[in-house]
């Protein structure tokens, strides 16, 4: 004869936590959600200017191996210079400056005619009217942040004839 089963005895306490396991592998990405609805079109930006305009210096000869200094193009009255640059026939100019000048009224140019021809060469200034410059007030920049990243490299200068 099989005896009756006795009474359940109370619960014991909870033993200590088990050591974490493994990480699992990574379950796949789940599908791409629907595409949410468009913003709100944003503020209209104020209007850019409306006149530019593109003065050219005269053509400047340079004989072979000749350096021109201050080729310059310059705005007219009450207009101010943005940008500018040079036009050459010969693409062997070695060019020593390229700049704004005399408060932004004028574009010059220096270069070095480093061919055996003669060559020529024209600064051209891209201006506006001074009414159209609105400075800005606040720094683009933090005050720390660095505009330009300098490296050293193995280069030699050109080398300029005397002039007399």
């Amino acid at each position: 004869m099989v005896a009756a089963p006795g009474q359940r005895g109370a619960t014991g306490p909870m033993g200590p936590q088990g050591h974490q396991g493994h990480v699992g592998a990574a379950g796949a990405q789940g599908q791409r959600g629907p595409q949410g609805p468009a913003g709100c079109q944003g503020p209209m930006g104020p209007a850019g200017p409306s006149e530019l305009y593109m003065v050219t210096s005269q053509a400047c000869h340079i004989p072979p191996h000749h350096v021109v200094e201050d080729v310059k193009a310059i705005c007219p009255p009450g207009m101010i210079c943005i940008s500018g640059g040079y036009q050459s026939d010969n693409h062997n100019l070695t060019v020593t400056r390229s700049t704004a000048v005399d408060s932004h009224h004028a574009w010059e140019v220096s270069c070095y005619n480093n061919t055996n021809r003669p060559c020529s060469v024209q600064a051209y200034a891209i201006c506006m009217p001074e009414r159209n410059i609105k400075p800005i007030k606040e720094p683009r920049m933090a005050p720390n942040q660095a505009c330009c990243k300098v490296k050293p490299v193995q280069c030699q200068p050109p080398a300029y004839p005397r002039m007399s």
